[in-house]
């Protein structure tokens, strides 16, 4: 991990150009670097979120992806959360096997499951506000708060997950009112369980939703929670 500034930043001249590249052509299998300059408070929150999920054996990818979201946290209102950046030259991210006490790695691998904040003063009429939009969930946890202090005359949708493969979605909306026109959806969510694809079954075919997993798996798990004065609020769809 390289913390400098520009660390990660390439010309246009060469695809080996930086210090990132350059490495990777060494055959280091991965490298994470900042594409330009950072705040202090970004980067020790980044770092933080970063190595918490290496310790809990979660891929690169996702520890980069926990690293960025601590930055959205810190600072929502800036661009740092997209300045680290991560060059993979292997064809799997999962380069450490975490802490190796069992339990630290478990503690450190749920600490390191996404979470996202979203504060606004109003919705205005016709205004869109969502906090999570994803093609599909595989595994791990999200826990999406979106909290409104004045009045939703819009719509707020806290997730938006076209395909829950697995893992656990928590979504929650809480606004001081909802006026006319307004509506609070806790989580849109396309299909639970299985690949993906919308299938119909024949009456009485017996099997559930997300049968085809396997047995040792956990089923994927979605919960809702929506709050308002008034009562024009939906957990979900």
């Amino acid at each position: 991990m390289l913390a400098g500034c520009s660390t990660g930043r390439r010309d246009s001249v060469s695809v080996w150009s930086g210090i990132a590249p350059a490495l990777l052509k060494e055959r280091i299998p991965a490298v994470v670097a900042n594409q330009y300059g950072i705040q202090d408070r970004c980067a020790i929150a980044f770092t933080r979120a970063f190595y918490q999920a290496l310790a809990g054996g979660l891929p690169i990818e996702r520890a980069v992806a926990a690293g960025r979201i601590a930055i959205y946290n810190t600072d929502n209102h800036g661009r740092d959360w997209g300045v680290p950046v991560l060059y993979l030259r292997t064809g799997d991210g999962r380069l450490f096997e975490g802490a190796a006490d069992a339990e630290a790695r478990e503690r450190s691998k749920q600490a390191a499951e996404a979470d996202i904040r979203v504060r606004v003063s109003t919705v205005q009429a016709g205004g869109i506000l969502t906090g999570l939009d994803a093609v599909k969930m595989l595994e791990g946890k999200v826990v999406v708060n979106i909290s409104v202090g004045g009045a939703v005359l819009g719509v707020v949708t806290a997730a938006k997950v076209r395909h829950l493969s697995g893992g656990q979605l928590v979504a929650q909306v809480d606004a001081n009112e909802v006026g006319e026109g307004g509506e609070l959806i806790g989580a849109k969510i396309g299909t639970i369980g299985g690949s993906g694809r919308r299938r119909t079954k024949p009456a009485g075919a017996g099997r559930s939703a997300g049968s085809n997993r396997p047995k040792s798996e956990p089923p994927p798990q979605a919960t809702m929670d929506t709050r308002s004065e008034s009562a024009k609020s939906r957990a979900g769809r």
